[in-house]
């Protein structure tokens, strides 16, 4: 089975493709018919097997040249002509005589197709057929008259549209007119013209013409891709014209097309590109639709006729288009250029010789110049305006003759304008006189005249320095301030250093420069680093300066110059320092008095408040428009004080506030002494200024207050005083007159229990009055700063065991007294006398106040601390009293024995050893009395001379 590339054909199908090439071969002898194809670049044909055998070739590929030796010499020419324009057009049709193996016979030969070959190569194909004698070279002259009517009709039919497109100036309306002319002539369904926009690669219809029952479509064929149709414009831009008799016949690689065409119901068509000097601009055609059409030659000839006069019209219309724009524009430039015109035509006498000029023409801008109207002098003599000078009509005959160009610079007298003149022939005879009016220049060059001297004032006397380099950096000059500036002696011994090799000037800003960039920096100039280094200067140590460098650059923008601008700030840096000391002095003053200041402009809203005026008012600085949102934290009650100050200023009627206010600080209030001061007060400049300040007075406040209660809690403990003596004078009348009087009764009584009974009377009324003098004596020493303290190791436990021991024959029967809640073995280092002595009050208190139930002695130890308590089962205080009852000369019950100083006592004691004292008490169920020292768990007590065991001896 033989094998073709990739397909496998079979002998069967072999077999039947060779039958139908033979049947082929036959037809065409039969039909004296065979094909051709012209290569355009190769200039080659390629001929049937028919065509080679009739022309006795020894190949099926021969020349052009070749093909014309055998052509009749007397058709020869006119088939080179054809030959030559067929790549261009899209017909051929042609019959002529050639040479063949049978001798000279006639040959009609027709162009079928134009295709492009992948490589881009144009190749036409075609078919030629042996004429009978019969068909005659010549048409019958029935046929020939009627197809010399249609083509007359037709010409006429043109002809109209020419002359109707020369003489309507609507070129649109000729165009689509021609179009349906052309669709009656052909009884087409559509003709169109398209356009395409090779910069978006778009093409759009611009023209179309239907039959009555085709719809209209040019509304949908716009800015359509030309590559959607990729054959189809591939055919138009390379001017191939397309010809499709059925859709069958387009190639496969118009497929795309085919199905776009057959959508539309598109069943023939005929496309001819249109072409310009700029290359195919578009494309006419017209479609049958529905059915197909074998278009004639003389269908395709006429077709491609009017399709080129057509866009020659097209192309003559925009030509004009484009001169009557050009005309306009030129008349508009006529019209509005800002240089006057002048026309002249020189007049001679019989002899040739010129006697005058005439005035030819002008233009609005002479007008303007001359302070004439527009025309005054058009069409008038030089004489007619009095202008008779000899010399001047031969000067400007002399320029006529020439082609010398004359300029002067001229003052119109009649306005006063200045203005350029500008005098030259344009041909012989003529004159032509152009005027530019200068009066604006001449002033602008006065000014810059005048800023130059300006500039070289300001350059010689402003008081900074300048530099000015090179492109290369190198020095060209300077300003006599600057030489003072830098201790130069004579500038010239300076010029020529290099910028870029200054030491002084950070290289990072040479580099800046050299990118053209601008900069501006702050430069401590130290003159110990150029000093016959760089150059001679006669200044030593640096100076505070401010530098400014920027780039000058030429027409082309590159760089010409560099210019340094060098501002000497030295005795401006120490007055700046000097005031950075005062405000660092000021503002260290305000913040350590809390003094903030303020001033604003309630109508131009401007305002500057220190730091410590915003800390004061509890907010960082920021922008205030509106001096009341200064004061969100501020109380209400004091806020309405501030806005009616505030608008009482606004109105004229308020000066001064001086006024307390409270600001809230997250959960406290703090106090300010808030002051204003009205220092302009001028609305009708937009002034309203207002000074003033705030400062936090809290600490006052709070001193104030400490002072308030001391005075309060020293007229309270004046008057607890003198309750105090008047208590005391009873309190120590009332044992002495006990002991007096018992001792009396003692010595009278000669009975023993009767004198035991009076012994113990006085002996307990003798402790009475000893226990109130000590803690008289004891507060007198703790007022006098004269209270002894003596620290000492002991042992806790014994401590406590000896209070007990010392209290328990005070006791009632219905109450009972023990030591609770303790460790084996504590032992602390403090004063031991004077915690038996806090021991002994709280728990004689407790007896004091306990009728039944218990008193329990004991301590708890916590990490460093220890807890002595004393808890009762007694009456208890009140809630309101407990917060009293450390106080001095306090007496909660009046009716039983005591000073009210023990407790007091007690709690100088516990603050001197640098502890706690406090009570927890609920009435009628008790008292819970504590207070605590530090603690060392690591003490160890040495017990020499101690039976460790009698430590214990009443438990």
């Amino acid at each position: 089975m033989p094998a073709t590339g990739n397909t496998i054909i079979s002998n069967c199908e072999l077999e039947c493709l060779r039958e139908k090439a033979l049947i082929l071969q036959e037809l065409q002898k039969t039909a004296k018919i065979g094909w051709w194809k012209v290569n355009f670049e190769t200039h080659q044909i390629v001929c049937s097997d028919y065509i080679t055998d009739l022309l006795a070739l020894e190949s099926n590929t021969l020349t052009v040249d070749q093909l014309l030796e055998l052509i009749n010499e007397n058709y020869r020419q006119r088939v080179v002509e054809n030959l030559v324009h067929l790549k261009k057009l899209n017909y051929y049709d042609e019959i002529f005589p050639i040479m063949t193996r049978y001798g000279e016979m006639w040959i009609h030969s027709r162009i079928g197709n134009k295709m492009i070959s992948q490589n881009g190569t144009i190749i036409a194909i075609g078919y030629s057929k042996i004429l009978e004698e019969e068909e005659n070279i010549f048409m019958s002259e029935e046929k020939e008259e009627s197809q010399l009517k249609e083509l007359m009709l037709r010409q006429y039919s043109l002809s109209q549209s020419l002359s109707n497109f020369l003489k309507t100036p609507d070129s649109d309306q000729v165009i689509t007119d021609t179009l349906k002319e052309i669709l009656r002539q052909f009884d087409g369904d559509r003709t169109y013209i398209f356009k395409y926009n090779k910069a978006n690669d778009t093409q759009s219809c611009i023209y179309e013409a239907t039959r009555p029952n085709v719809k209209p479509e040019i509304d949908t064929l716009q800015n359509m891709d030309i590559n959607r149709n990729g054959w189809w414009s591939t055919q138009i831009l390379n001017n191939i014209s397309i010809v499709i008799n059925h859709l069958d016949e387009l190639p496969p690689e118009a497929e795309p097309d085919k199905l776009t065409l057959a959508r539309q119901n598109i069943a023939s068509l005929l496309i001819v590109p249109l072409a310009s000097s700029d290359g195919i601009w578009g494309y006419m055609g017209i479609d049958i639709v529905d059915h197909p059409r074998m278009w004639s030659h003389i269908d395709k000839e006429w077709f491609f006729a009017i399709s080129n006069i057509i866009n020659i019209c097209i192309e003559l219309r925009a030509s004009e288009k484009e001169a009557q724009e050009q005309r306009e524009h030129l008349q508009k430039l006529y019209d509005y250029m800002p240089i006057g015109y002048l026309r002249l035509q020189m007049l001679y006498d019989e002899k040739g010789e010129a006697r005058d000029f005439k005035y030819l023409d002008s233009n609005p801008a002479f007008s303007k110049i001359s302070g004439t109207p527009l025309n005054h002098f058009t069409g008038k003599t030089a004489k007619e305006f009095g202008i008779k000078d000899i010399n001047t009509i031969h000067n400007l005959h002399k320029l006529s003759t020439s082609k010398e160009i004359r300029e002067s610079t001229r003052v119109m007298e009649e306005t006063g304008v200045q203005y350029r003149l500008i005098l030259y022939s344009p041909g012989e005879g003529e004159i032509v006189a152009l005027f530019t009016d200068i009066t604006e220049q001449m002033k602008a060059i006065k000014a810059l005249r005048h800023s130059e001297e300006m500039l070289r004032n300001i350059y010689k006397n402003i008081p900074v320095g300048i530099e000015i380099y090179d492109k290369n950096g190198d020095l060209l000059d300077l300003n006599e301030v600057e030489s003072e500036m830098f201790g130069f002696n004579r500038k010239e011994d300076v010029l020529g250093v290099n910028l870029f090799e200054n030491p002084n000037l950070p290289r990072e800003k040479l580099e800046e420069l050299r990118q053209g960039k601008e900069i501006m920096f702050p430069l401590t100039y130290k003159f110990s680093n150029v000093d016959k280094v760089y150059y001679n200067t006669k200044y030593s140590g640096d100076k505070k300066l401010t530098v400014k460098c920027t780039c000058l650059y030429d027409t082309n923008h590159n760089i010409e110059n560099y210019l340094l601008i060098v501002i000497d700030n030295t005795e401006t840096f120490k007055t700046y320092r000097k005031i950075e000391e005062f405000e660092t002095l000021f503002n260290d003053i305000a913040a350590f008095s809390k003094v903030g200041i303020f001033r604003w402009n309630l109508l131009q809203k401007t305002f500057f408040g220190s730091q410590v005026w915003f800390n004061n008012l509890n907010q960082e600085p920021h922008r205030i428009d509106n001096i009341l949102d200064a004061y969100k934290h501020v109380h209400p009650e004091d806020m309405v004080k501030l806005e009616e100050f505030f608008q009482e200023v606004r109105e004229g009627r308020s000066q001064v506030f001086a006024e307390e206010a409270r600001v809230r600080f997250e959960e406290e209030w703090r106090w300010l002494r808030v002051r204003f001061k009205v220092k302009e007060y001028n609305p009708r400049n937009e002034v309203i200024e207002l000074i003033g300040l705030n400062i936090d007075i809290t600490e006052t406040k709070a001193t104030e207050q400490k002072l308030i209660e001391a005075k309060l809690k020293a007229e309270e403990s004046d008057r607890l005083k003198s309750a105090f003596l008047a208590n005391m004078s009873h309190e120590i009348r009332t044992p002495l007159n006990a002991i007096v009087g018992f001792s009396a009764l003692l010595a009278e009584s000669e009975s023993l229990a009767e004198r035991e009974q009076y012994l113990s009377v006085i002996q307990k009324n003798n402790e009475l009055l000893l226990q109130l003098i000590s803690d008289i004596l004891d507060l007198a020493k703790i007022e006098a700063g004269t209270f002894d303290i003596t620290l000492a190791d002991f042992d806790v436990n014994q401590l406590c065991e000896e209070v007990v021991y010392s209290l328990v024959m005070k006791l009632s029967s219905n109450v009972t007294l023990s030591f609770e809640d303790r460790i084996p073995q504590c032992f602390l280092h403090s004063d031991r006398n004077r915690i038996f002595q806090i021991l002994s009050n709280f728990i004689n208190n407790a007896i004091k106040f306990t009728e039944k139930g218990n008193i329990r002695l004991g301590y708890r130890i916590t990490g460093e601390q220890i807890k002595f308590y004393v808890e009762d089962t007694g009456i208890g205080i009140p809630p309101e009293n407990t917060k009293h009852i450390f106080e001095r000369f306090v007496k909660l019950n009046s009716f039983i024995h005591g000073t009210g100083l023990g407790l007091p006592i007690c709690k100088s004691i516990i603050e001197k050893l640098d502890g706690k004292i406090g009570v927890e008490s609920t009435v009628s169920k008790g008292s819970y009395f504590w207070f605590t020292l530090p603690y060392n768990p690591d003490l160890q007590l040495t017990t020499h001379g101690f039976d460790e065991q009698s430590l214990f001896i009443l438990d």
